[in-house]
């Protein structure tokens, strides 16, 4: 197997010096296996790595000296990118991939329970904890173990690390309220503008409105004063009529009245003799 390859290929060196840098060289591509997008490649990286680990102290102590705990660190953390990607890799994702987080996981356990001298491990605990809390069922139960590892062998969080790891979460609290407060405002300047717009179309159907009803008004009142003008005219004609009526009927009296007077006012025929004229003023003429 190429795990049993790399061994023996660490195992003929004559010093121990040459020893480490065959294992950190070793280790450095299976770990680029691990991070790759390809989820084979990476499951493939990640069992070589964990046979070496099991198989070989100087890759265990190589692991726990050589900045192993940073990328751990580095890869279980939220929002990060992978330290490797392929180069003929599209991808766009910048968070990395569950399957990566495992293998990690993976080859961190197994180094967990061949190793010793975990304490610079120790830093991984803050990560490990907010796994265990916060991430998926088959990450909390590796960090369920792991902890539980760290615990038998009485590994603890370091001060430092404790309080750089609050206050990353911190910073991330505040970045995240950040974001809700900005989405917040956002959503509210949305509904302030909408309701702006709201009062602006209903203020101009108010002042459509008012213009109908005040253009109605004035079509009313012109028609009224129409309708009152009419009813003068007609008044006037009725006191005309009436009037006229009135000297009608004055002036048929008056005719009445001249024909009922005495006939001996009236001229008459008398025999052998001429007519008698009337002054002028009793004569009747026809209509």
């Amino acid at each position: 197997a190429l795990s049993t390859t790399i061994v023996h290929l660490i195992g003929v060196r004559g010093i121990i010096e040459d020893k480490a840098i065959l294992a950190e060289a070793a280790t450095e591509p299976l770990i680029r296996m691990i991070h790759q997008s390809d989820e084979k490649i990476s499951k493939c990286g990640s069992k070589l790595l964990g046979d070496l680990i099991e198989e070989n102290e100087i890759i265990r102590h190589s692991l726990l000296s050589t900045g192993f705990a940073q990328i751990v660190l580095h890869t279980l953390s939220p929002g990060t990118q992978p330290q490797q990607q392929s180069s003929s890799s599209s991808q766009t994702d910048t968070s990395i991939p569950i399957h990566v987080k495992n293998g990690i996981l993976d080859v961190l356990l197994k180094l967990v329970t061949t190793a010793e001298g975990l304490e610079p491990l120790s830093v991984l605990i803050p990560i490990l904890e907010e796994m265990k809390t916060n991430g998926e069922q088959e990450l909390k139960n590796k960090a369920k173990k792991i902890l539980s590892l760290f615990a038998g062998e009485g590994i603890k969080a370091s001060s430092s690390s404790l309080s750089s790891k609050q206050n990353d979460i911190k910073i991330h609290e505040l970045e995240d309220s950040n974001k809700q407060m900005e989405e917040q405002i956002k959503q509210k300047n949305e509904q302030l503008s909408h309701k702006d717009e709201e009062l602006r179309r209903e203020r101009d159907e108010n002042e459509r409105i008012n213009q109908e009803l005040l253009k109605e008004r004035q079509e009313k009142e012109k028609e009224k004063k129409k309708a009152n003008d009419a009813e003068a005219r007609i008044q006037n004609i009725e006191q005309e009529k009436n009037k006229l009526k009135q000297e009608n009927t004055k002036f048929k009296e008056n005719k009445k009245e001249i024909k009922l007077q005495s006939p001996q006012d009236v001229p008459f025929p008398l025999s052998n003799s001429r007519p008698i004229f009337l002054p002028f003023e009793y004569l009747e003429f026809p209509d």
